[in-house]
């Protein structure tokens, strides 16, 4: 199979399930985001399809694109990019933000992830996109690092135990580059 990025679809529904299952395991069950809250999966999928053009958006938050990582029938990550940036998601947070199911790390699927997110950044006209993570999560480091980010500080987010490392990614500059 190829590994794609894709809208979110209900033809991935039981590999979702899956997936939100091995995150709930981990102790992370909001990663993929409010789908106990709907009354099917298609209603989960016409929400997020909602957000990515401004629509029934939660208090506070901005239009949002969401890309589902999938190989075939197999839901492997998503990726959610924010259109713009509020001053929360200057501090932690940023233009692009992704998961990785369990099963699928260390594989290079969140590196893949984010190359393929480059294109639908400057489609939004995105040139420089900020992408962040926490200084103890060194696979989302490197992920970040992989795709041409640049390190621009370490800050303390108020009620966070751990610093955010804040990258910049040269969206033009990376897809103009030839990648693996």
């Amino acid at each position: 199979m190829q590994v794609e990025l894709v809208e979110p679809d209900v033809r991935f529904e039981g590999s979702y399930r899956d997936a939100m299952a091995e995150f709930i395991a981990e102790g992370r069950a909001e990663e993929l985001g409010t789908l106990a809250n709907h009354a099917s999966f298609a209603d989960f999928v016409r929400e997020l399809v909602d957000w990515s053009q401004g629509l029934g958006l939660p208090a506070g938050w901005v239009p949002g694109s969401t890309y589902w990582l999938v190989d075939g029938d197999r839901f492997l990550g998503r990726v959610q990019i924010r259109h713009h940036l509020t001053a929360d998601l200057r501090l932690r947070g940023g233009h692009v933000g992704y998961a990785i199911r369990p099963t699928a790390r260390r594989h290079g699927y969140g590196r893949m992830g984010l190359a393929m997110a480059l294109r639908p950044c400057l489609d939004l006209q995105l040139a420089s996109i900020l992408v962040t993570c926490d200084t103890t999560n060194e696979g989302s480091r490197r992920i970040i690092e992989g795709n041409g980010g640049v390190l621009e500080d370490v800050v303390e987010v108020p009620g966070r135990r751990v610093g955010t490392m804040r990258f910049w990614i040269d969206v033009v500059a990376q897809l103009s580059t030839d990648r693996p």
